[in-house]
């Protein structure tokens, strides 16, 4: 939001002698939308979203979604407008939302003096997209370890369904001791968080940094540390 001009003026609409339909000059058009939402609330920043803000935009969007290709809003105008495909189609859904709390980079332009909205950090338009570039690769990855531990977990609760109905063992859990061979993601990381964790109890300054360093520097302070600055 851009905070009003000092001046004490008042702004007035100027409205159109012809208040006939939207210019259209034979661009594409939308024949279906998917919206996805990213909330910014950089860490440090001092910047946060009002109270009820982010459920207020998310059941907006969920209710234009839920209203697809009625005549009963605004968005079902969107079929006078057409191109080499048809006509605009009033056809959205809503994907959700996402809390981004990746701290600002720095400022890279200066703010209209009067215009402004008196922020500490000005972003430029690449900044912009760099930042939601980022936020899409972190959700690519989230969602990549999230499929390598349901492709693992579906086959194994198969197998132990088919077992259970098929062999009907005394222990119910029997099938599941079948999949304890099983090599998965999550296995694989805890067995190398165990053998992280004998490493860091074999050294003392490793211990001393994993006992008195916060988490968010936790990085940092390995990187220069000899002990935990090895590939």
């Amino acid at each position: 939001m851009v905070r009003d001009l000092d001046g004490g003026g008042v702004a007035r609409a100027h409205l159109a002698s012809d208040p006939g339909n939207l210019p259209y000059d034979g661009g594409p058009v939308l024949h279906s939308n998917r919206t996805h939402v990213i909330f910014w609330e950089p860490d440090g920043s001092g910047l946060s979203f009002e109270p009820g803000y982010r459920s207020l935009i998310d059941t907006f969007l969920s209710d234009v979604a839920a209203d697809s290709h009625s005549p009963d809003n605004v968005y079902g105008l969107t079929g006078q407008y057409q191109d080499a495909l048809g006509p605009a189609v009033y056809n959205s859904a809503y994907a959700g939302s996402v809390l981004d709390t990746d701290p600002l980079p720095p400022s890279r332009c200066v703010e209209p003096p009067l215009t402004g909205p008196g922020w500490t950090v000005c972003l430029t338009d690449q900044q912009l997209q760099d930042a939601l570039e980022q936020q899409l690769k972190d959700q690519i990855y989230f969602w990549t370890i999230h499929g390598w531990i349901n492709l693992s977990l579906v086959p194994a609760t198969a197998l132990m369904e088919f077992y259970k109905a098929e062999i009907k063992p005394d222990d119910p859990n029997e099938g599941w001791q079948l999949t304890q061979g099983y090599r998965t993601k999550s296995v694989d990381a805890s067995t190398g968080l165990w053998r992280l964790s004998r490493i860091v109890k074999a050294s003392p300054a490793l211990a001393t940094i994993f006992e008195q360093v916060e988490p968010q520097a936790m990085m940092v302070a390995l990187d220069e540390s000899p002990e935990g600055n090895v590939d």
